[in-house]
């Protein structure tokens, strides 16, 4: 126990003096910013991963915790991940620690996080916040149920009316443009009238 204490001390210790790792260029790119996960710089004439002094520090070996401390908390204490009650009926009080899953619904939420009370297990979650964010939610489903307005059956009726009074009424009628008569060919003057002209040219010759 006592060199487990003194390991926890130099992990208190490391954490202080470790940097924040920050990713290159994450100032240019608002993708970069909002997903802060660390890369190793491999640009030609990147002055992050030359180590020029000025720029962000990159991930080293040396910043790594003691391996017998590793996945601790600064307590002591080790980290559990739990989804259901069997998980966490198999966690030890005196040395681990509940974290319930971000996957887990809030009303499935608030019972494992009234059996970890029970239990005395400590745990990233309180159960009063929990209570108080669900009382918020159904102040807010409550809110949106007075906000629905329903609209009464009479207007409705009333709408239907008039829409189909005006399907019902019939089209004025268009005018209908005036067809220009067409004059009748009168072919047989025309014959009569070039036998005419045929006669009177023999009758000079």
């Amino acid at each position: 126990m006592t060199e487990i204490k003194k390991l926890l001390e130099i992990k208190k210790a490391l954490k202080k003096k470790r940097p924040h790792f920050i990713r290159q260029d994450t100032w240019k790119f608002t993708r970069l910013a909002n997903n802060p996960k660390w890369r190793q710089p491999r640009g030609k004439h990147s002055k992050m991963r030359e180590r020029r002094v000025g720029k962000h520090k990159r991930v080293e070996i040396g910043y790594r915790n003691p391996a017998e401390v590793r996945g601790l908390s600064l307590a002591g204490f080790a980290l559990k991940l739990v989804h259901n009650l069997a998980e966490l009926q198999k966690l030890n009080p005196k040395t681990d620690i509940a974290i319930l899953s971000s996957a887990i619904g809030l009303k499935a939420k608030i019972e494992l996080a009234k059996k970890v009370q029970e239990m005395g297990i400590k745990s990233n979650v309180k159960l009063e916040t929990l209570n108080a964010r669900l009382a918020e939610l159904k102040k807010q489903k409550a809110l949106r149920a007075t906000e629905k307005v329903k609209e009464p059956k009479e207007d409705k009726k009333a709408e239907k009316k008039a829409t189909s009074q005006k399907t019902t009424q019939p089209a004025p009628a268009t005018a209908v443009p005036a067809v220009k008569a067409v004059p009748e060919q009168k072919t047989e003057n025309r014959t009569v009238k070039n036998e005419e002209r045929k006669t009177s040219v023999k009758g000079t010759k």
